[in-house]
């Protein structure tokens, strides 16, 4: 009876361990034929296009290189591309026709100062004119006050004189028609000392009138200041001719770089543009391409 319990226990075991066996293998086949599925997160992504085109390489910036307009070039040494360091010959200028412009810059200036000179001199001839004008009018001034005080001193008289006669007269008796004369004396030395105050009056103020005119400061003019900018002007304009000129006439570079353009040639006045361009070394340089309408 023991030996037939244990045979059960047994062939259980065995059964059971079968029975896991065959689940192992069952899912281990389902899980060979599952779909795998990989979760990523969604980018944005361009879509490329390759594709080959040749381009220009032109300068992130330029320099523009000056010169004094007007001044005639002899001789252009550099080209479009050459590279030129700081300093380096660009163009050189015609010395024969810079010496001319020099020359009559000169005599313009030379112009100008005898107008200068000759304003000055005539503002200091029109100066010493008033002044003895001035000195003139208060000489008049002087002896017409004492002209004039004279007279009124003898109209004074002849007033005081006339009154004294009647005084006399009445003393001494008179007649009717003698009074009346001399009432007629006394009022006419009366209207002539009055006249003579009037006239001494006008006259001196008529004088002090003129000596003020005389006082007055005179009328500024332009004339002499346009004189003095215009000699100015052309006086700086003559220092930069004067410069290139002790340069032999060259006009180098200012800093360093690539010529792009020439804006100017052999045996032309350039105005006050630019007459070359240099590409701009501390900038970065650009790419441009024409692309067609399908590279697009």
């Amino acid at each position: 009876m023991g030996n037939k319990k244990k045979k059960w226990m047994i062939g259980l075991a065995v059964f059971l361990l079968v029975m896991l066996a065959l689940t192992i293998i069952s899912r281990s086949v389902y899980a060979y034929y599952l779909p795998l599925v990989e979760i990523t997160t969604v980018q944005e992504k361009y879509i490329e296009h390759g594709f080959e085109e040749e381009g220009l390489v032109v300068a992130g910036n330029e320099i523009p290189v000056n010169t004094v307009s007007g001044l005639r070039i002899r001789q252009i040494p550099v080209q479009v591309g050459d590279r030129v360091e700081a300093g380096e010959l660009l163009c050189r200028i015609d010395l024969e026709d810079l010496d001319t412009i020099i020359s009559g810059k000169e005599s313009e200036i030379e112009k100008l100062d005898a107008q200068i000179a000759s304003i000055l001199q005539n503002e200091e001839l029109a100066k010493q004119k008033k002044e003895l004008e001035l000195t003139r009018a208060q000489e008049d001034y002087e002896l017409q006050t004492r002209i004039g005080d004279t007279k009124v001193g003898r109209a004074t008289e002849s007033y005081v004189q006339a009154k004294e006669m009647l005084e006399r007269a009445q003393e001494n008796g008179l007649s009717e028609e003698e009074q009346i004369a001399l009432e007629q004396s006394i009022q006419q030395s009366a209207y002539a000392e009055s006249d003579a105050m009037a006239q001494r009056d006008a006259d001196n103020k008529s004088l002090e009138r003129k000596m003020e005119d005389l006082t007055l400061p005179e009328e500024e003019t332009s004339t002499l200041e346009v004189c003095r900018m215009e000699k100015e002007a052309l006086r700086q304009n003559l220092n930069r001719y004067e410069d290139i000129r002790e340069k032999n006439g060259e006009i180098t570079a200012s800093e360093g770089g690539v010529v792009t353009r020439i804006l100017t040639e052999a045996g032309a006045r350039p105005g006050d543009t630019a007459i070359f361009l240099l590409a701009d070394e501390t900038e970065p340089c650009q790419l441009k391409v024409a692309l067609t309408r399908e590279q697009k």
